[in-house]
């Protein structure tokens, strides 16, 4: 076979096979030879060509591994002395590892407050006493002696911790009834158990949601949900907070646009909160379960603040709506502040359900919630099962007596809703520079600490979040606090806020 019109090329491949037979020959006395040749004679079909392309690529690999090592010195070396090197070393300072604490962070670090208990009615560590208005207690089940009791003969049962993942070792009978038992309360197939509340969201959302899937998500919504829709990397649409017609128009403007280029079908979810963790409003249901019913989209609800405070027994906004729980396809819920528990839980479908226990990333990398929390848990569902409506109604009054008392206050206005446990203050004069607000907000919580009353500023990772929202102060109203005790805040904070104002305007001047 000829492959140039060149005879110097022939004889290249001509001497090139020559050199292979005198090899063959040689290849033959080894053991096994034959299997070897036959192998390679079937792989490259006997073509020489093929072969001394393989056989140069082969002699380079061994040159490039079994060569040395180039040590000629570089020509930018500098030949140092001792006396040099020691001055050079004594010279160089190390870059902090974190850098120095600016004055916000100073003030965070200043304003933690360590308590003796976690009852409403506590002490601070020097022992002075105070009312605790910064708890998510909101049900006062943290301090219910039968839950108690229960958490720690589970604990001298169970021990302290899981100590594993669900699916390995970490899940106890405990962890099952709970699950069963928060379905039951809502009234879906089943829920799932997560270890941590935060977590849970943040997981849901990747667990379903991929790269080109739509999520259709709540401007406003908590750290968790933003963290969730970052790690699923899939398509986002934001709309306005709580605002149906932007929601709609957004939905509409999709659809046009899957009809008029003919996009595959992909996953659609609407994800918001039932009540913001950030703002303490509430959103209507009725109509995002309408719209997404229009437009064939999923419905993931955050009630992480709105389970076990809202509806008529604390079944969520699926309760104070009237709305089917078959209409929200996963209701995600927090164990860590109306039912003393912790951790946090995903209800739905069955099998939306056991697709997270193979999906869940937190709940497969993640130890089992502690078995004592799930037993405080499912021990708080059964007091709401019995005595359910009788604590929120006790509840919305004391919220209600709150908001009542705030209308007298012309330094506060609040965007909470009228039967949100989590109540958001801010100052009315909005023409207060961003970082001024924030010291004289802390102001205010350090008065009240002295006169006995804990409350705390709303703290986000400003860095962070999407949205710069302007800085509040976040009062947590509980069954556990008197109507006393909640008429002399309101006036605590008139009077202080009256007081700090005037300091603010007397340094301006």
């Amino acid at each position: 076979m000829s492959y140039s019109t060149y005879p110097f090329v022939d004889d290249v491949y001509a001497y090139y096979n020559q050199t292979v037979t005198f090899l063959g020959k040689l290849l033959d006395i080894l053991p096994g030879s034959y299997i070897l040749k036959t192998y390679i004679q079937s792989s490259y079909q006997n073509d020489p060509l093929r072969t001394f392309i393989e056989f140069l690529l082969l002699v380079f690999a061994a040159y490039y591994v079994l060569r040395k090592p180039k040590t000629s010195p570089d020509n930018n070396y500098v030949e140092l002395t001792e006396k040099e090197v020691n001055e050079l070393v004594n010279d160089w300072k190390p870059e902090p590892l974190v850098s120095s604490l600016n004055s916000m962070e100073k003030l965070e670090l200043d304003s933690l407050t360590t308590l003796q208990s976690t009852h409403l009615s506590t002490k601070l560590m020097d022992g002075r006493p105070i009312i605790n208005f910064s708890s998510f207690n909101f049900l006062a089940l943290a301090e219910n002696k039968y839950i108690n009791d229960a958490a720690v003969d589970t604990v001298r049962e169970s021990g302290l911790g899981a100590c594993g993942p669900p699916n390995f070792y970490g899940f106890q009978d405990k962890h099952l009834r709970l699950e069963k038992d928060i379905a039951s309360f809502i009234g879906v197939e089943a829920a799932i158990v997560y270890a941590q509340s935060f977590q849970t969201i943040s997981s849901v959302i990747p667990a379903f949601s991929k790269r080109g899937d739509i999520l259709v998500v709540d401007e406003a919504c908590n750290f968790a949900i933003q963290k969730g829709i970052q790690i699923s990397r899939s398509t986002i649409r934001y709309f306005k907070h709580n605002d149906m017609k932007d929601l709609e128009r957004i939905l509409k403007e999709l659809q046009d646009d899957f009809e008029r280029h003919n996009r595959p079908l992909t996953r659609r979810f609407i994800i918001t909160e039932g009540i913001s963790e950030n703002l303490g409003d509430m959103v209507d249901l009725s109509k995002v379960v309408a719209l997404k019913k229009k437009y064939k989209f999923r419905l993931i609800l955050d009630e992480s603040w709105s389970f076990g405070t809202c509806g008529r027994t604390g079944k969520g906004l699926t309760e104070h709506f009237s709305v089917s729980t078959n209409d929200v396809e996963m209701i995600i819920g927090s164990l860590n502040t109306s039912l003393a528990g912790g951790g946090g839980f995903c209800a739905g479908s069955t099998l939306m359900v056991e697709h997270q226990r193979l999906s869940g990333m937190a709940f497969i990398f993640s130890a089992a919630l502690p078995a004592a929390l799930a037993t405080a848990s499912y021990e708080a569902i059964a007091i709401l099962n019995r005595d359910g409506g009788s604590m929120l109604n006790d509840l919305r009054s004391k919220c209600a007596l709150f908001h009542a008392a705030l209308t007298r206050n012309e330094f506060f206005d609040t965007t909470s809703d009228l039967e949100s446990p989590v109540i958001f203050l801010h100052l009315t004069k909005k023409s207060i520079p961003y970082d001024k607000q924030v010291y004289i907000l802390q102001d205010i919580v350090d008065y009240c600490k002295d006169q006995g009353f804990l409350i705390s500023r709303a703290k986000r990772v400003e860095k962070l979040e999407r949205l710069k929202l302007q800085p509040s102060l976040r009062i947590c109203i509980s069954t556990g606090h008197t109507n006393e005790e909640i008429e002399k805040l309101s006036s605590l904070l008139k009077k202080s806020t009256d007081s700090m104002l005037r300091k603010h305007i007397e340094s301006e001047d």
